[in-house]
């Protein structure tokens, strides 16, 4: 896949997930990071070749977003 760049103001929040777009793993083999482009929420996976650093890449991205969720009601994209 193409790389891009999601600039830190615009994390949401990020979660440990078993699959999305179709795409089905085993529970918490997925890094799921919800971001913000313009009003719409995405949420994109990401699968590390090293899947036990998943946890500390949630801990820090929601450290990250931490007073912009306080705030905000809406967990991830719509579905």
């Amino acid at each position: 896949a193409a790389d891009f760049f999601v600039p830190a103001a615009q994390l949401r929040g990020a979660r440990l997930d078993k699959g999305i777009a179709g795409k089905v793993l085993t529970e918490g083999g997925l890094l799921v990071v919800t971001w913000a482009h313009g009003e719409r929420l995405i949420d994109s996976g990401f699968r590390s070749d090293r899947a036990a650093e998943h946890t500390e890449w949630v801990e820090a991205i929601n450290s990250m977003t931490e007073t912009k969720t306080e705030t905000s009601t809406t967990e991830g994209a719509e579905r």
